[in-house]
């Protein structure tokens, strides 16, 4: 069984909008409804929770009504931390699996600001975690890579070929989410990624090319890319 959780807890403050930026409307649809349509349409994706801020619930599930989004099964609060608010999101998806079996049981992670990854890219993460038990998307840094102190830069060039971004999709299999919360009640951890923390941790973690399509949408400049995106996509569909 596969299933995938959406965190949208952030505030998006970085965009210069008072609205979190998942909930901005693009073309009247809110970013988030269009990152939730855009995992709901892959056919082996059973079932799906989104993490949100307070004051939010509501407004998620009356989109999902009027997109006949029937894949969303639950709308969860957010925690304190980066890994409260993914694990609040994985207990709910835990609520509506039909096998307990950890290992047959894959959880994908999306941001709700990245609503344009490649179905392709969520189905190789999903092969590379029912082999190795968890893997994420990496797109490579093709721009030049400078090291910075603040305003000063260091005096160094860094290797872009050794150098990736961390995207979508990104999925575990239960197995390993299990770990990961066993031992957060255990100790402290650090409040990362969860593919980041796996490597902190030395745990096993497979990498799938990623797609300059799955940016995160953080600042003004990117709804503008993302609008023009989506207007491009609108007129072909009409072409054809």
């Amino acid at each position: 069984m596969i299933s995938a959780v959406i965190t949208a807890g952030g505030k998006g403050v970085r965009t210069g909008y008072k609205v979190p930026k998942q909930f901005l409307t693009v073309f009247d649809v809110p970013i988030i409804i269009y990152t939730l349509q855009n995992i709901a349409k892959i056919a082996c994706i059973d079932k799906i929770v989104v993490v949100v801020p307070d004051g939010w619930q509501g407004f998620i599930q009356a989109y999902a009504e009027q997109y006949n989004i029937k894949k969303l099964v639950e709308v969860v609060l957010g925690g304190a931390t980066r890994f409260e608010s993914v694990f609040n999101g994985v207990n709910a998806i835990m609520k509506h699996l039909d096998s307990q079996n950890p290992r047959e049981c894959l959880v994908g992670f999306y941001d709700g600001n990245r609503p344009l990854v490649p179905e392709s890219v969520t189905l190789d993460a999903i092969a590379a975690a029912r082999e190795h038990g968890a893997a994420v998307a990496l797109e490579p840094c093709y721009d030049t890579m400078l090291e910075c102190d603040g305003d000063t830069f260091v005096d160094q060039v860094l290797d872009r070929s050794h150098l990736y971004k961390g995207q979508c999709a990104e999925f575990h299999n239960l197995e390993v989410l299990q770990e990961l919360q066993k031992l957060a009640e255990k100790e402290t951890l650090p409040d990362l990624p969860l593919y980041a923390l796996l490597l902190h941790l030395k745990r096993k973690l497979a990498f799938v090319n990623g797609s300059s399509k799955s940016f995160k949408i953080t600042t003004a400049d990117d709804i503008e890319l993302f609008k023009a995106m989506v207007k491009a996509d609108n007129a072909q569909l009409m072409q054809n």
